[in-house]
């Protein structure tokens, strides 16, 4: 045992973090995808049901900072209950965030392949 600590070193060493990967805009644009997902789940979970207020603020903040940060124009839940409507323009607006994760995905894929095509 005491050869054992002989050898460890003498000082105390600060545990270090690992760097984090790299957060790709692919992985930033599928988390606001999941935001828009929970939306419409929540619309077809509770539908004909009343909007209490303070979910109505929520969503609303969520909804707003998922039209700035993509230029789209999701519209503001102004509803005192959940309709289909709602759930149907959610769902165009999901599918429509969706395709451009996947439209990222591949340019990230082929800025990937040509890094390591040109090393």
């Amino acid at each position: 045992m005491k050869n054992a600590y002989l050898t460890l070193p003498s000082k105390k060493l600060a545990a270090r973090r690992i760097s984090p990967k790299e957060i790709s805009e692919s992985t930033n644009i599928q988390r606001d995808l999941k935001k828009l997902g929970k939306i419409c789940h929540k619309c077809a979970e509770k539908a004909e049901q009343t909007i209490n207020e303070e979910d109505r603020q929520q969503l609303n903040i969520e909804i707003e900072q998922i039209n700035s940060k993509y230029e789209l124009q999701i519209d503001r839940i102004t509803e005192t209950h959940w309709t289909k409507e709602r759930r149907e323009d959610i769902k165009a607006w999901w599918k429509c965030l969706y395709s451009k994760v996947q439209q990222e995905r591949k340019k990230e894929d082929l800025l990937k392949i040509n890094k390591c095509i040109d090393t």
